[in-house]
């Protein structure tokens, strides 16, 4: 049964959806960051750049959080043929360069990791604001959200 409102724009029906999108995404990041916090205190994720790259790499996580700040222009090596590829160095396999950032976001896509993009959290979240969720059952999708901080 749909309820029409005479007194409602087609303004208000869109501020009301945008205001709904931003709550889910935002109780979606709340979500993930405690599941992050819950999997890191019995080692079931791991925190910070090191270990998230060779999580991704080692193709073990379900889950990338990670924030992307758009003033964060880390490199990193990957590999044009195999995008799952990371490299700290240049190696044959790894041979273009790439904003660190985008190409593990790549890898983790292309690997069938979830991504879920989160706000910069300060130390109350994850070590450089990129974690890798190594312990849940989650689906292989991809959920960039975008939520204020």
């Amino acid at each position: 049964r749909v309820l029409v409102d005479d007194t409602r724009t087609v303004d208000d029906l869109a501020d009301a959806t945008v205001r709904y999108v931003l709550d889910t995404a935002a109780r979606d990041t709340v979500t993930k960051l405690r599941e992050f916090r819950f999997l890191a205190s019995h080692e079931d994720a791991v925190e910070g750049t090191a270990a998230t790259v060779q999580a991704v790499t080692s193709g073990t996580p379900d889950v990338l959080l990670i924030h992307d700040d758009p003033n964060d222009q880390r490199r990193i090596w990957t590999s044009a043929t195999d995008p799952s590829a990371l490299c700290i160095m240049k190696r044959d396999s790894c041979d273009v360069q790439a904003r660190f950032i985008d190409a593990i976001i790549r890898s983790a896509i292309c690997q069938g990791m979830m991504v879920h993009i989160i706000p910069t959290t300060g130390p109350a979240g994850p070590a450089g604001d990129i974690a890798a969720l190594t312990g849940t059952s989650a689906p292989a999708q991809t959920s960039a959200v975008a939520a204020s901080s």
